[in-house]
């Protein structure tokens, strides 16, 4: 049975999809890993409303416009759970709508930088390490 050739393209693939996959998982443990976890209740009342347990427990991440490219729409976790099937291309506005919306009603719209939300999310990463010790 002969043996695959290792070449360096080969390599270089698996390093490639290694480095898109890490960034893609940053982004994704960003959004979700600092946020309040859903407790699985039913939605009985306003404080547990589906869109107010969905600003609970994901966030998004501010970043300028000409960056979505890089983040892909991973940065608008909050539009992408509330509108699933929403293009990446229509979700910077669906972000200002979505704000603009629940200003009134009170509902906190968390949205660091992405600096910020990286230091939010070890801090919890921290609590709960020390919390299963």
């Amino acid at each position: 049975m002969p043996m695959l050739a290792i070449t360096d393209k080969s390599v270089g693939w698996v390093m490639l999809s290694h480095a898109v996959a890490g960034i893609l998982h940053v982004q994704i443990v960003l959004s979700h890993w600092s946020m309040h976890t859903y407790e699985g209740r039913a939605y009985n009342g306003a404080d547990d409303e589906w869109y107010v347990t969905t600003m609970r427990t994901t966030m998004n991440v501010a970043t300028p416009p000409w960056l979505d490219w890089v983040h892909i729409g991973l940065q608008f976790q909050i539009e992408h759970h509330l509108f699933p099937r929403l293009p990446r291309h229509n979700l910077r506005l669906a972000r200002d709508m979505v704000r603009e919306r629940l200003f009134p009603l009170g509902v906190a719209y968390h949205e660091p930088g992405f600096f910020a939300g990286n230091l939010e999310m070890w801090r919890v990463l921290r609590s709960a390490a020390y919390a299963a010790r």
